[in-house]
């Protein structure tokens, strides 16, 4: 279970969250100066990595599920992930869509991005787990 971490530490979070991209091998660019000012623009390859890159296992689950993030604007698309993560994960974000497509609220966009790494994460465990059982 993720436990809410507290707002207040913008650049301590900030390091968590390139230790997550690290752990799920991020291949792309950084913006930290977009991150730091809550621009989503700096936000939404994060989720698209998160969701569709980091883990093969995860996406084609997302797909089995009838998650299509593809081909969306902006506002689908972050729609879409916030109803994946409440409806599959349990996980409800403080922001709405609107907040987080806006500039702004840097950390509780931070703190979402690294939540949603962490679940991503879990669930490529679960996955793999669950295909090993069945192999044997």
């Amino acid at each position: 279970m993720i436990t809410a971490p507290a707002t207040g530490d913008l650049q301590g979070n900030l390091e968590k969250l390139r230790s997550e991209l690290k752990r799920a091998r991020f291949d792309g660019e950084l913006g930290l100066d977009l991150l730091a000012g809550g621009d989503p623009v700096g936000f939404l390859p994060l989720l698209h990595f998160a969701l569709l890159r980091s883990s093969k296992n995860v996406s084609r689950w997302l797909v089995d599920n009838g998650y299509d993030l593809f081909g969306k604007t902006d506002l689908r698309f972050v729609e879409t992930v916030y109803r994946l993560v409440r409806q599959e994960f349990g996980y409800r974000h403080t922001l709405t869509c609107k907040q987080f497509l806006s500039v702004g609220f840097a950390e509780r966009k931070i703190l979402f991005a690294i939540d949603l790494l962490q679940l991503c994460r879990a669930k490529h465990l679960e996955l793999g787990r669950e295909a090993g059982a069945l192999r044997k």
